[in-house]
């Protein structure tokens, strides 16, 4: 097994702010992707156990699915979730959001990634979203 990506970003938001932009589905669809060309559809049952299934969708017209079920949600602190795709099957994605001077600390490990194309695959895929995150939150649409 590998290790585990791990990324951690300040954000000028507050944790609850950004415990709605990753629960949200109407939110989350407005930043969820990883190039600002690409756009993305989310559905979700914000619950403990529930479902969500997110597409996005690039430039080009290729859709990459999504899909997993919450493991804890604990507002507006904490966010945990399986994730699955083509090439990643359960893995663990947890976000930790840690209130600091002048807004969160967001800490995002992806766990149970089984190949190096896998890891590289969801470092720029994560840095990517999370790009598009902090631009929302700089735009004052959160």
């Amino acid at each position: 097994m590998l290790a585990p990506v791990t990324i951690q970003q300040q954000f000028n938001a507050t944790p609850e702010q950004l415990y709605a932009a990753w629960t949200q589905s109407e939110i989350l669809s407005r930043w969820f992707f990883p190039k600002q060309s690409w756009t993305s559809f989310v559905i979700n049952d914000l619950k403990t156990g529930g479902l969500f299934h997110c597409e996005m969708t690039n430039a080009d017209g290729l859709v990459h699915t999504f899909k997993g079920t919450y493991r804890q949600l604990d507002f507006p602190r904490a966010i945990a979730f399986t994730w699955s795709s083509l090439i990643i099957d359960h893995s663990m994605v947890r976000v930790l959001l840690e209130p600091v001077e002048n807004g969160t600390l967001l800490k995002l490990t992806h766990d149970g990634l089984k190949s190096s194309e896998a890891v590289q695959y969801n470092i720029a895929g994560w840095t990517g979203c999370l790009d598009q995150l902090n631009q929302m939150v700089a735009l004052g649409m959160l």
